[in-house]
């Protein structure tokens, strides 16, 4: 039989002790690993990090009908499209600087584009279709500091920009025909077709970054989010298509060797199952008003108190918390994301990460933000009891973080 220690910690790393949702389809390929264990000598250690990466295999619902299923495959890719790689590897080795690596490519690249690129005292500029040259702003109140030019996707309509923010960056996606900008996560990759696009992005120290990938549907020129997927462990960096519902993902993982921690490098198929029928979506995935997002599905979720919500809100949801990290905010608005902290239970969403991101962005205005709270108890709400009695942890946590 199995070591009763061995199987403990093995189920701990699996499902996460302390977590209430187990990934999907666990269940069986538990047992599966089990049994191939059995007989194996207590003693031998277990390599838990690629038992870690064995269940990465996972299903997604995405709007529109889509699924998405990320598999295991032995095939693997190098390079990337915009730039030979031992041409980014001699431009960025002087640097130790990603927004300056940035600023070399662009450089580089720009010698060979100045029909459509050009850069001046005001920031970066792209030419557009009917010849007028579109300047590509920053927003400050999103954190964006630059925006610096990588790639022209000229069959498909769009210039492929970096954006660095004050920490981390995303990338920006510059509609050729009409100069619409379209803010996704990180590095986009197009489908054979056009027709998707995937955006990957990976931050697993700093987190300044997002880590995931998103998935867009492009027709005449609009983009349309079908959903993202935040893995926990891991992050994709890199991706190519093999065909226009096929991509393979690069990523990365961290493993402890010898006592430090090392990046170590794999690769999973994603594949799109698309619906048989067009599925319209009654809410559109591109947040322009965080706040109302975040009313309208905490209203309605408090409305019907489900234990689980629409793919589209939970992705809607998503979107309009990670734009109030980079946004200006007020007490109305920190005051809702404190209540969501409380109230929001949802299986397979991760409330608590999301809503204490957004109140350590703004850590200063969200301590008063708690103590209000606290001040103000509703009346259904009782001192000793939950959730109202953990406001005093939540406001201890913020004030512990670094500004």
């Amino acid at each position: 039989m199995l070591n009763k220690r061995l199987l403990i910690g093995f189920l701990c790393v699996l499902f996460g002790c302390g977590q209430t949702t187990p990934p999907q389809n666990s269940v069986a390929e538990l047992a599966d690993t089990l049994k191939g264990m059995e007989g194996r000598d207590p003693e031998e250690p277990v390599d838990i990090q690629a038992l870690q990466k064995e269940r990465i295999d996972t299903t997604l619902s995405f709007a529109g009908g889509h699924t998405v299923t990320l598999r295991e495959t032995e095939d693997t890719f190098s390079g990337e499209y915009f730039l030979e790689q031992r041409i980014i590897d001699s431009l960025s080795a002087p640097y130790n600087n990603r927004h300056l690596e940035a600023r070399a490519i662009e450089t580089y690249l720009s010698a060979h584009d100045q029909e459509y690129v050009r850069r001046d005292s005001s920031g970066l500029h792209v030419k557009l279709a009917n010849g007028q040259w579109k300047l590509v702003t920053v927003d400050p109140s999103l954190d964006e500091a630059d925006h610096t030019f990588e790639y022209f996707f000229e069959e498909y309509g769009f210039y492929s920009v970096r954006t660095q923010w004050g920490e981390g960056n995303g990338f920006t996606l510059v509609n050729f025909q009409n100069g619409d900008m379209t803010r996704v996560w990180g590095r986009p990759y197009f489908s054979p077709s056009g027709r998707y696009v995937i955006t990957v992005s990976v931050d697993l120290e700093a987190h300044y970054s997002q880590n995931g990938f998103q998935l867009f549907r492009q027709k005449n020129g609009q983009l349309e989010l079908l959903g993202s997927f935040e893995p926990e462990e891991w992050g994709p960096y890199s991706a190519k298509w093999i065909d226009d519902t096929t991509v393979l993902l690069k990523n990365e993982q961290m493993e402890t060797y010898e006592g430090e921690l090392e990046y170590v490098d794999f690769f999973r198929e994603v594949k799109i199952d698309e619906p048989l029928f067009e599925v319209d979506q009654e809410e559109p995935l591109v947040i322009s008003d965080p706040y109302q997002t975040i009313k309208r599905i905490f209203d309605t979720y408090n409305q019907f108190q489900e234990s689980t919500d629409s793919p589209a809100n939970l992705d809607s949801l998503k979107q309009a918390l990670h734009l109030l990290e980079r946004s200006e905010v007020d007490e109305e608005t920190l005051t809702l994301v404190i209540n969501l902290w409380m109230y929001y239970s949802v299986t397979d969403f991760h409330t608590q990460k999301y809503t204490t991101n957004v109140l350590k962005a703004h850590k200063d205005q969200s301590i008063l933000a708690i103590r209000n709270r606290i001040e103000n108890k509703m009346e259904w709400e009782r001192e000793g009891g939950a959730p109202y009695a953990e406001l005093p942890r939540l406001l201890e946590y913020i004030q512990s973080q670094e500004p």
